[in-house]
């Protein structure tokens, strides 16, 4: 079917196109948009944008806000999660790439991507070939499970193409992702209730790790910082352990 887009803003206008000589035709499908370029409202506002968007008429809600913080995905991915008919949420720039890397894993009606960095038309779009080759874009569903690295700066890291190359060949139903974090409580906080597995931890937060483990290895005690968190299935939260004196002492 075709699709009309059209932003919330002009919502007067839309109903004047469905009422006038010119409507669209019966086949075609609507997609209401709403964007802040400044930040991401509560989930609570958001949730209410999105029911009132589609009371509008919206065959398809699309919401995109600008993610200050990365807890902000959080609460644009409880859209998906919530959802009441089909929905595009998106966080734009960095710090809420995962919305846009994890649309499948959360039944997303569709996500953007660019041809190629140079022709990205938002921050913190990825690449065609970057969903489909390095982050499984088409293979993930409901029962795939998260991982990631945890930085900042975090753009760098090969961290993704390693662990997800190694998934493929394991046969893991699992995708790893870049995490750029400020604040590594509050986006503990914000994302507990998701399905990551375990994370990688690189500066400047390997100490901070270390605090908000749930338990640690003896070793990771020693040091005082912890560069990885696995998730522990008893339930008890996360376990953090240190691996860095290991490729300290060997290289």
């Amino acid at each position: 079917s075709q699709y009309v887009v059209f932003v919330m803003s002009c919502i007067i206008v839309i109903l004047l196109l469905f009422s006038g000589a010119g409507e669209v035709p019966v086949s075609s499908r609507v997609i209401l948009s709403s964007h802040n370029f400044k930040e991401t409202p509560p989930a609570a506002e958001l949730h209410a944008r999105a029911a009132a968007m589609r009371e509008a008429g919206a065959d398809i809600v699309k919401i995109a806000t600008m993610a200050n913080d990365i807890s902000d995905a959080a609460v644009v991915l409880s859209l998906l999660q919530q959802k009441t008919g089909p929905t595009i949420a998106l966080a734009m720039g960095e710090r809420g790439q995962i919305t846009r890397l994890l649309a499948a894993k959360y039944g997303g009606h569709l996500t953007f991507a660019a041809l190629s960095d140079a022709r990205a038309s938002a921050p913190g779009q990825p690449t065609i070939a970057q969903l489909q080759q390095l982050y499984g874009f088409a293979q993930q569903g409901p029962s795939t499970k998260l991982y990631g690295i945890m930085g900042n700066p975090i753009h760098h890291s090969k961290s993704p193409l390693i662990h997800n190359t190694a998934f493929r060949h394991l046969g893991h139903d699992g995708v790893f992702v870049p995490l750029l974090v400020d604040d590594l409580p509050r986006f503990m906080d914000a994302f507990q209730e998701h399905d990551f597995q375990g994370f990688s931890v690189t500066i400047p937060h390997k100490e901070a790790a270390h605090k908000a483990a749930a338990s640690r290895d003896p070793v990771a005690d020693q040091i005082g910082a912890c560069n990885t968190l696995i998730r522990q299935p008893d339930g008890s939260g996360f376990k953090g352990f240190n691996t860095d004196w290991i490729a300290a002492i060997s290289a």
